[in-house]
């Protein structure tokens, strides 16, 4: 397994603002998500980053 890093230098902060976005339109749920192969504390991070957006965080599982 390996992973991945985005290619683009702001993408990070690009999703970010395109989920603050989708959640300020009001129209649906917003839901982002992490795979469960990174740490325990890097998945409650990213629960507070989904969070502070107002979206959910989906924990995925893994599969090969």
């Amino acid at each position: 397994m390996r992973v991945t890093r985005p290619k683009f230098p702001e993408a990070f902060r690009a999703m970010q603002s395109f989920t603050a976005d989708c959640v300020k339109t009001g129209k649906s749920e917003v839901i982002m998500s992490v795979v469960d192969v990174i740490p325990p504390e890097q998945i409650e991070a990213s629960r507070e980053v989904a969070e502070r957006l107002g979206a959910k965080l989906r924990v995925r599982t893994f599969d090969e």
